[in-house]
């Protein structure tokens, strides 16, 4: 006699309907959530990420907790199917409500598909998702939705064929549901055990109550050297405006950097902590631990002020940089983390959440774009500077909309493109007047002083639009820069504080840092610098000469259309992302490459603080208080001890 059809069960002569079970589809749903969330945890540790400073029991942890979360939100999701299932008039359609929960695993299975295919397509051909236009994006929806029915066609295969077996992996299914319970149990219970550390030093009070304070604007161009700008005695009048505010403002005339590049230079800015001390430099580097906690937006948040970025999405988001309750809005975002980052960040702990939020976006945006529902950005576009002439427009268009609207003090960051290299894109043409835009050479200097004058352009028009709105005097602006021109950290910067009615007014010749921008800012509003910033106040006393340190990546690479990132094979210890780190002290600087351990010096262009007479330093003295900066910010410094690069 012929076996029946799988499935279908002989009584008698009778033969009756294959029936489904929820065991099945409860353990497929389990199955496709692990799944999907360890590809995606795969696929974020074997390549540059801020999980790769975790260790690993840690992301395990994150694997295990998220993946118990998106199991529980899955079974939630199937639990009122359930209950239908389970009134009289109901049970007879059981199998039919059953497949119909069977849709969950294979959106699951299929957006898992979806990503996989996009991942490889970026590893091998460098093109993907966020590359398609047109026609192509279709092609990509109607991929997408076929996957769906095959996905959901295997799914109901593997549904009758659970439903039908007294066994399962040669164990009974109540016994696999303990296991799994058991597994949720584990994970949630890390989840409990995980301590997330909290700041604690911060100096004020955040239940006292609002006092009436001035604006902060923090104005910064994107590569800006100062040798380039008129008010430091450039030849060129590229900065007319700056130069009639710097006769109300502070000017540092030897300002600089802390990092070469952009997200190590801001975070310092906002921290005031050196980058070898939170070992934030370049993507994909965050802040962790307290560190994420401590940072001049959160003080001033707690003072009554709305902080505000108007930055660059990925490179300089402050949500991707985990500065965790810094901002109350972040303009210009639309690469940044989705809304609800904010809310599931009050439930896991921060790094949790950032990989939470990270894999509902590459899942949301992908899908979004693929189906014409919103266009993927390309966080490369964001800083080329085509593109950084037309949205640094909207920058500043944001930036008055916060001023005309404001009901309490504004703390505001806008970091503008235009000056951007290597090619430069500027509103108008005046120095580089009759020279093709297209056709120009790599860091031309006729373009690159055309968009500091667009720069200087949107500062002078921003202070007709505080005058117009009688704000000028009730307003704290800084200009100033992240690093210099083609990202070198020894460049002096333009910085200007303009106080309010022109206090504090002069010129500055000791060299001061980006550091000191957060502490000067407290110590103008009356409040305690905490303990953990590193800078000092411009305004408080005669500034002595000091060194300072700053440091910049290994190489970098282009690893496809969206993103810049530093080389894995170059990330190695002890010094890791940190390719050299500088000192310069005076009008000398001094460096260490830390990759091949060569030692270089020379003069700072430009520079006018000249060490006293008897107070200079040797390169001795200046490699010791390097080596000896890296051993308080937990480096190992074995390997330089025999480098001896005062001898030539």
């Amino acid at each position: 006699m012929s076996k029946p059809f799988p499935g279908i069960h002989i009584i008698g002569q009778k033969m009756r309907k294959p029936f489904l079970s929820w065991n099945s589809l409860f353990l497929l749903t389990f199955l496709a959530a692990y799944l999907y969330v360890f590809n995606e945890w795969l696929f974020a540790v074997t390549k540059p990420h801020f999980m790769n400073d975790l260790s690993l029991a840690r992301q395990l942890q994150i694997f295990l907790v998220l993946g118990a979360l998106l199991v529980s939100l899955c079974f939630l999701s199937l639990l009122p199917l359930l209950i239908s299932s389970l009134f009289p008039f109901l049970r007879r359609y059981t199998n039919l409500i059953i497949k119909l929960g069977g849709l969950l695993p294979a959106m699951v299975f299929a957006i898992l598909i979806l990503i996989m295919v996009d991942n490889f397509t970026y590893t091998v051909f460098k093109w993907g998702i966020v590359s398609s236009k047109g026609w192509t994006r279709g092609l990509y929806g109607l991929g997408f939705l076929l996957t769906i029915f095959l996905c959901y066609r295997s799914v109901l295969k593997a549904l009758l064929r659970l439903s039908w077996r007294n066994r399962i992996w040669g164990m009974a299914p109540k016994r696999i549901f303990r296991l799994l319970a058991g597994a949720l149990v584990l994970s949630f219970s890390l989840l409990a055990l995980s301590s997330q550390k909290q700041a604690a030093s911060l100096s004020t009070d955040k239940t006292a109550k609002v006092k009436q304070r001035p604006h902060i604007l923090v104005l910064t161009a994107d590569g800006m050297d100062a040798t380039h700008t008129s008010i430091y005695g450039y030849e060129r009048d590229t900065t007319p405006h700056l130069r009639a505010l710097a006769k109300s403002s502070l000017v540092a005339e030897n300002a600089f950097a802390n990092a070469g590049k952009s997200p190590g230079s801001v975070v310092s800015m906002y921290t005031s902590k050196y980058p070898a001390q939170t070992r934030m430099l370049f993507t994909p580097d965050i802040l962790q631990g307290t560190d994420a906690y401590e940072h001049l937006p959160g003080i001033l948040r707690s003072q009554g002020y709305k902080t505000v970025q108007i930055t660059v999405p990925y490179y300089l988001d402050a949500r991707i940089l985990n500065i965790v309750d810094g901002f109350d809005e972040i303009k210009m975002s639309s690469a940044a983390p989705s809304e609800l980052l904010t809310r599931i960040g009050k439930v896991l702990p921060s790094d949790h959440a950032l990989f939470a939020d990270e894999i509902l976006k590459r899942a949301v945006d992908r899908i979004r774009h693929i189906f014409f529902i919103r266009q993927m950005e390309n966080p490369y576009l964001q800083v080329t500077a085509f593109y950084a002439r037309r949205v640094d427009i909207e920058r500043w268009v944001y930036l008055r909309q916060e001023l005309q609207t404001a009901k309490q003090p504004l703390f505001v960051h806008v970091h503008a493109m235009v000056t951007h290299g290597q090619d430069f894109f500027p509103m108008e043409q005046n120095f580089s007047l009759g020279q093709s835009i297209a056709d120009q050479q790599p860091w031309s200097d006729d373009f690159y002083d055309d968009s500091i004058l667009d720069f200087d352009k949107n500062v002078g028009e921003l202070v007709n639009e505080l005058m117009k709105l009688g704000l000028l005097e009730n307003t704290i602006l800084i200009i100033g820069s992240d690093h210099g021109k083609q990202w070198d950290q020894l460049h002096r910067l333009p910085l200007i504080i303009r106080f309010p009615h022109g206090q504090y007014a002069g010129r500055v010749q000791a060299n001061v840092q980006n550091l000191d921008i957060a502490p000067t800012l407290l110590d103008y509003l009356g409040l305690d610098q905490p303990d953990w910033m590193r800078g000092q106040s411009l305004i408080a006393s005669e500034l002595d000469q000091r060194p300072i340190f700053g440091v910049s990546s290994v190489e970098t690479e282009r690893v496809d259309d969206s993103r810049i990132i530093v080389i894995p094979e170059k990330v190695k210890p002890p010094f890791y992302q940190f390719g050299d780190i500088s000192l310069i002290y005076c009008q000398t600087w001094y460096k260490l490459d830390l990759t091949n351990l060569g030692w270089k010096t020379g003069n700072v262009e430009g520079s006018t603080a000249a060490c006293p007479p008897g107070s200079e330093i040797s390169e001795q003295q200046a490699f010791e208080w390097i080596v000896q900066h890296l051993e308080e910010n937990g480096f190992d410094v074995s390997s330089l001890e025999n480098l001896t690069p005062w001898i030539h």
